[in-house]
């Protein structure tokens, strides 16, 4: 029995399990795919094995017998007895039966058939006798026990220190097979995430992690893993057996001995980049080769011969092919002249499939549609790939861009899809007759992207312009109500709240007149957005509670672009809108349910949460120090997806909550704001009123949600210099609070009017601003603006 020359890194679980099964049962076999390390585990077990027990011990090795009938020939030698070629079964039960014996059977796969045969007849002949095999698939006889060596763990992140990520069994073997051909080699913690890409590309596989490893000092740990595509042919170790000389030996050793249908099953199971269901290999790459029947039993054999593997982590029974195989499947599809034809059935599939998933979406919550179809994302991935490359479907590319965003975006990877929607975006200028629908839907996506990560600019018109163009060139009145309602949310964040409420009644018109339930809900969501923005916020109130109310999961993308979850969207604006009504221990209710939802919709809901209701709210009521809290969080989840806009509003809240004075009295310095909303909101918790408009009539008139506040700050400003104009500004920002239901407005103005008849002495006067404003509470009367009122009223009672 040869003995392990290196120790094993990562296995002492694996050796745990198999020394006890191969303790108390008679044949185990372990099974597992080829550079797994099935023959190093056994030969480590046999080493404990045999050592507690008084018998003899013998190692075969059958890669090397040509022919089934070599076989009890290759057992016998390695007995050294010479056995009968014409019964060679009855030589071997003949030595053995009296005998305390242990076999090593190892490499059966490629005569698994004589192997199992072997096998159970000397089991049944030879009490004694205990047999560990190693196989690609079980031998399927009576009695074995399987252990599946699984590959070495992985880490499931890369943001880890080295002494982190040394403690996954795949890192350390990589840097310890690194480190073992040049001594000089020093990894750090800049090298991690290198490092686990490589490993998570090889699947934990330890062959083809030593063999990637081997190269580090040619290629160094940056360009080896841009180079992982040419691993199938980097040589491993010179004194390996022959088929694990490189990957590529390895596998071809396990081609070779697949039939001619799980072939031609293998090659064209290579399209899929992920995890497949058999539905979805009956689609892609059935036809009259390959029957359903015969995909659903080629899939079978091949993942008892360890060449595809169940997926543990999805909620259904799918499949998948490790990387390092299906490199070497797609080389053999393309020696079929097969590529091209199973490229086009997979974007097909992939489209049809992200279709379905546009349809669940109305009815299905966020996380598990995620769950779902995240599986997908390699599959997308490679067919937007194929589309898009010199040669490829565009058109099929811009289809899939459109349906595919959303997900994308759900699962916070904003800056790959951002790419995707602009590939998608030109790739359809370029096209006759491209799909009107899904360019609509692109432009649209153009807009809500730019949003996010930059902040509402000038510049996102151009895609929504595109879009209302596209829309209203048809007659399908169901293409125009996105591109309006994204017009309405941008026209939101630019401040200009009217135009974004003109965009709203659009849209519910639109819907009204289709008599679609879906667009109609979708229209009162923006319109309960537009309307509070606009000092509407009674109308909104009752508009957010009806989208709040209705069973509907979620609001179709047709009618609703990717917006965060309506529980979080409609709750974001009831709670400013309840906060402004006079509710404010309300509005922090349900704010706080908005971010307790928000987590299940994603980072953009979560931010979206913080920066337009929590933060506000939080300084608003005078609770800077919990603002605090929920600034650093805001920070750290836009930092994380790179969602600069939203990060923006941190870094805006950050400095205002770190200067000493947020009140509004013009002594901390100038904080920079990000678009017209921002400014707006910097101006109510702050005062700063640098860079606002005091011609704009959304300041001066009645429809902007900001504008009684700004008028009193700019009162305030005045106070020292004219307090004549001071008091005309405040008495007109309480008239305009008053108009659009604004008490908490209302309040601070009564408040500074108050303060200057009070200075007056005219008591009476000031009593008739504050009293009867003050008394239409209920509640809230910890926050800071009742506190200052309550004080003041008692001055004013003396």
């Amino acid at each position: 029995m040869p003995k392990p020359i290196d120790n094993l890194v990562g296995r002492d679980e694996a050796l745990d399990g198999i020394v006890e099964l191969v303790e108390k049962k008679r044949l185990v076999t372990i099974v597992g795919p080829g550079g797994i390390g099935k023959t190093a585990a056994a030969l480590a077990a046999c080493e404990r094995v045999t050592a507690r027990f008084d018998e003899q011990s013998v190692f075969v090795d059958l890669s090397t017998v040509a022919s089934e009938e070599l076989v009890p020939l290759a057992v016998a030698t390695a007995f050294k007895i010479s056995a009968q070629v014409d019964d060679p079964l009855a030589s071997l039960a003949s030595y053995l039966k009296h005998r305390r014996a242990f076999i090593l059977l190892d490499n059966c796969e490629h005569v698994v058939g004589i192997a199992a045969r072997l096998v159970e007849s000397l089991l049944r002949a030879v009490p004694g006798l205990r047999i560990l095999a190693t196989s690609r698939e079980p031998l399927r006889c009576e009695g074995e026990w399987l252990y599946r060596l699984a590959p070495l763990a992985l880490p499931l992140v890369d943001d880890l220190l080295l002494t982190q990520a040394r403690l996954y069994p795949s890192v350390e073997l990589f840097i310890e097979r690194a480190t073992s051909d040049d001594r000089e080699l020093l990894f750090d913690d800049s090298d991690v995430p290198f490092i686990i890409e490589i490993c998570q590309k090889l699947d934990g596989i330890p062959l083809a992690i030593e063999i990637a490893a081997a190269r580090v000092e040619a290629f160094g740990i940056a360009e080896l893993t841009d180079r992982l595509c040419d691993c199938l042919d980097v040589p491993g170790r010179r004194t390996s057996v022959d088929r694990h000389q490189t990957m590529r030996k390895m596998l071809d050793w396990s081609f070779e001995n697949l039939t001619d249908a799980e072939r031609v099953l293998l090659r064209r199971l290579s399209v899929f980049a992920g995890a497949f269901s058999l539905e979805a290999a009956t689609m892609v790459v059935g036809d009259e080769k390959l029957s359903s029947f015969a995909i659903s039993e080629g899939v079978a054999s091949l993942v008892r011969k360890s060449l595809i593997h169940p997926n543990p982590s999805s909620s259904s029974i799918n499949y998948r092919l490790l990387e390092s195989t299906r490199l070497y499947a797609l080389e053999r599809l393309a020696d079929a002249m097969e590529v091209e034809r199973m490229r086009s059935l997979h974007i097909q599939f992939t489209i049809d499939l992200m279709a379905r998933a546009d349809a669940d979406w109305t009815v299905t919550r966020r996380a598990i549609w995620i769950d779902r179809y995240s599986c997908l994302l390699g599959d997308i991935r490679q067919a937007l790939k194929w589309a898009f490359a010199p040669g490829g479907d565009a058109s099929a590319g811009v289809k899939l861009g459109a349906l595919s965003i959303p997900l994308g975006l759900h699962m916070g990877l904003v800056d790959e899809f951002r790419q995707v929607n602009d590939i998608a975006i030109a790739a359809a200028r370029g096209l006759k007759g491209a799909d009107i629908a899904a360019e609509i839907r692109l432009n649209t996506l153009h807009g809500f992207l730019n949003t996010n990560q930059k902040g509402p600019q000038s510049d996102t018109f151009v895609g929504l312009n595109r879009a209302v163009e596209l829309a209203d060139s048809t007659d399908d009145g169901r293409h125009k109500i996105l591109p309006r309602i994204v017009a309405g949310g941008f026209n939101m964040g630019m401040g200009s709240y009217g135009e974004g409420l003109r965009f709203a009644e659009e849209v519910g018109a639109l819907a009204t007149s289709l008599g679609n339930e879906l667009a109609i809900l979708g229209s009162q969501r923006i319109l309960a957005q537009t309307s509070h923005f606009s000092g509407d916020h009674a109308r909104s109130s009752a508009l957010a509670r009806t989208v709040l109310a209705s069973p509907t999961v979620n609001i179709p993308f047709a009618f609703g672009g990717v917006q965060v979850d309506k529980r979080v969207s409609m709750r974001i604006v009831l709670s400013r809108s309840l906060w402004l009504q006079g509710k404010p221990d309300q509005a922090a209710l349900v704010m706080q349910d908005a971010l307790d939802i928000a987590p299940e919709d994603g980072a953009v809901a979560v931010c979206q949460s913080l920066a337009q209701a929590v933060c506000p709210i939080l300084i608003w009521r005078g609770e800077e120090e919990d603002a605090r809290h929920h600034v650093k969080r805001l920070l750290s989840e836009s930092a994380r997806f790179t969602l600069r806009h939203w990060n923006s509003w941190g870094t805006m809240y950050s400095k205002v909550l770190g200067s000493e004075d947020s009140g509004g009295h013009g002594t901390s310095p100038q904080i920079a704001a990000d678009g017209v909303l921002q400014l707006h909101t910097l101006a109510t918790i702050t005062g700063q009123l640098d860079g606002i408009d005091f011609g704009d009539p959304e300041i001066l008139g009645t429809t902007g949600w900001a504008g009684p506040e700004i008028l009193r700050r700019r009162g305030i400003e005045l106070l020292r210099t004219d307090e004549q104009a001071a008091e005309r500004l405040f008495l007109r920002s309480r008239k305009v609070a008053r108009a659009q239901g604004a008490v908490a407005w209302e309040l601070r103005a009564a408040t500074n009017l108050a303060e200057i008849w009070l200075a007056k002495n005219d008591t009476a006067r000031g009593l008739a601003s504050l009293l009867p404003i003050y008394e239409q509470f209920t509640e809230g009367f910890e926050t800071a603006d009742l506190r200052a009122a309550a004080r003041l009223l008692s001055r004013l009672q003396v």
